[in-house]
């Protein structure tokens, strides 16, 4: 394994309700177990693991100061993309400047960089595979959820009207454990509506919090005494990794 170098960190979340705190503290925690320098981190949120990368700010910022390091670090290779042959266009173009790709995740991916190396070629194939199985087993999870609930009675289609009865349909699905991106999709509601109407409503704050305690602990009661607008706000799943 390569030990000692500078390394940029990239974080990416498709959530915008997730910051990338847990991706980040795990960069942090393996450089340091591993002996590297962590130089900044770089992150998009909210953005799809097909988008391109030069759309996406975070990733502009990282390669603008690529030049002072050795290379990245990411949780894991689907970071940078779920689509493979945009991940296998990055893996190429880092080989040609000299600079390598690690992964939390993935500890052998510093093999992909030992150039003219045939076994290298051979897990840039296989992780191309294993990323595009993956990439078609989340849009096959989302389908299903999706069906599910609009087989449930969910309203599907035109965006309709703000009203308090929309909001508590999201309130309802957030707290099932939904995103607001996915409540919103099924709801048929813009996104950017109801995270403007929704960002500091105590019930929507609250129903979030719900949600992400009950897939942290396993729970689903919550003692709401407990739940104060202070607390709704200030705290988020990374915070309580």
């Amino acid at each position: 394994m390569v030990i000692g170098v500078r390394l940029l960190g990239y974080v990416r979340t498709s959530d915008d309700d997730r910051d990338g705190g847990g991706q980040e503290f795990a960069i942090y925690q393996w450089a340091s177990r591993n002996g590297h320098q962590v130089l900044e981190v770089f992150r998009d949120i909210g953005v799809s693991g097909i988008t391109p990368l030069d759309a996406r700010p975070g990733w502009g910022a990282l390669m603008s100061r690529l030049s002072d390091a050795d290379g990245i670090i990411v949780e894991s290779l689907d970071r940078i993309s779920r689509d493979p042959e945009q991940l296998r266009k990055v893996i190429d173009e880092f080989r040609g400047m000299g600079k390598v790709i690690m992964s939390v995740r993935e500890d052998w991916a510093t093999l992909l960089f030992r150039n003219n190396d045939p076994v290298s070629q051979l897990l840039l194939n296989v992780v191309s595979w294993f990323i595009e199985q993956e990439r078609k087993a989340a849009s096959e999870r989302t389908r299903e959820k999706l069906a599910k609930l609009k087989a449930e009675g969910k309203r599907l289609g035109r965006p309709p009207k703000w009203n308090n009865g929309i909001k508590q349909q999201l309130v309802q699905l957030v707290e099932r454990g939904l995103t607001l991106k996915e409540a919103c999709r099924i709801i048929g509601v813009n996104y950017g509506t109801a995270l403007r109407y929704l960002s500091n409503d105590p019930d929507y704050l609250k129903a979030r919090y719900k949600a992400r305690l009950g897939r942290l602990m396993g729970m689903r009661e919550i003692d709401e005494t407990s739940l104060t607008t202070e607390t709704l706000k200030t705290n988020s799943v990374e915070d309580l990794n």
